[in-house]
């Protein structure tokens, strides 16, 4: 009986979880999905992505920097350096400037599904496995598009 109870109660959970993927796939489709965690510059009012205007001028800096040709790490010891901590109030390192040197909503756009949860309940990054979803101008823009290319083209900034 308990054998029969356990896989009843496993169905029902894959069941929800799938009923939960569609519900956001949905969201996706028709651009009502809302970012859990909105990136370093931006924040929520009233169920809107805005500008924080403080984080935006370190946003800024950091496009500067890697535009000038400073490594993620010297970007990030520069900001230790002046107290500047991250969004949940840690220290900066080469990867979170990295993050944020490669992160599409700094122009306003958002790029959703770029990662998934597969079968067995890990995180993958999305090569193509489901679909993804672009939505243009979807917030306002701390960095232009022009900026935006110029430094995922340097090299400098991966180091």
């Amino acid at each position: 009986m308990l054998t029969i109870l356990s896989s009843l109660a496993e169905n029902e959970s894959i069941s929800i979880s799938e009923n939960n993927k569609w519900s956001i796939q949905r969201r996706f489709r028709n651009g009502t999905y809302k970012l859990s965690y909105p990136p370093y510059g931006y924040g929520y009012v009233g169920g809107n992505i805005v500008v924080h205007k403080d984080q935006e001028k370190v946003v800024k800096r950091i496009f500067a920097h890697a535009l000038s040709g400073i490594g993620t790490q010297r970007i990030a010891q520069g900001l230790n350096g002046e107290g500047i901590s991250t969004k949940r109030g840690g220290q900066w390192t080469g990867t979170t400037t990295r993050g944020i040197l490669g992160n599409e909503k700094y122009i306003g756009d958002v790029l959703l599904q770029k990662t998934y949860t597969d079968g067995n309940f890990t995180r993958r990054t999305n090569k193509g496995e489901k679909d993804q979803f672009f939505i243009e101008n979807h917030h306002e823009a701390i960095i232009s598009h022009e900026n935006f290319e110029v430094v995922s083209l340097v090299d400098s900034w991966r180091i």
